[in-house]
């Protein structure tokens, strides 16, 4: 690999330092989900603009969407959740609004990225 900056200058938290292909796990770590949901859509884009295909970004943005739909409990609270547990956004939601309403902890979970195949297997949609 080869170092893309030189000596004194200034980057950016999640800045590319080498050449080589970016870890989407390290966006969404380092980044966040919003750069991640752009880092996805634009690499995709690339890919198929490559071979002249033109796609909306709305149907990208949907299959992204999909693949950070759950989040992982690291922090259970008085919640049903254990932790390591994956649940969907809306039930981590739900559950927390719950707790919060009895007067308990709620739970504290981080983003996950799942892969295309998994992120449909797990969906309700009958299109996935």
């Amino acid at each position: 690999k080869h170092i893309q900056v030189r000596e004194g200058e200034f980057i950016h938290a999640g800045e590319k330092l080498t050449d080589g292909v970016v870890s989407s796990h390290d966006v969404l770590k380092i980044l966040g989900e919003k750069a991640l949901h752009y880092y996805l859509i634009s690499e995709i884009q690339q890919v198929y603009r490559g071979q002249g295909v033109v796609i909306s970004d709305k149907h990208i943005e949907v299959i992204v969407s999909q693949m950070l739909r759950q989040v992982k409990i690291i922090n259970s609270g008085h919640t049903k959740f254990i932790e390591g547990d994956l649940v969907s956004r809306r039930k981590f939601r739900e559950e927390n609004e719950r707790i919060l309403r009895l007067g308990g902890e709620p739970a504290i979970a981080e983003p996950v990225l799942l892969g295309v195949t998994r992120a449909a297997i797990g969906s309700d949609s009958v299109i996935s």
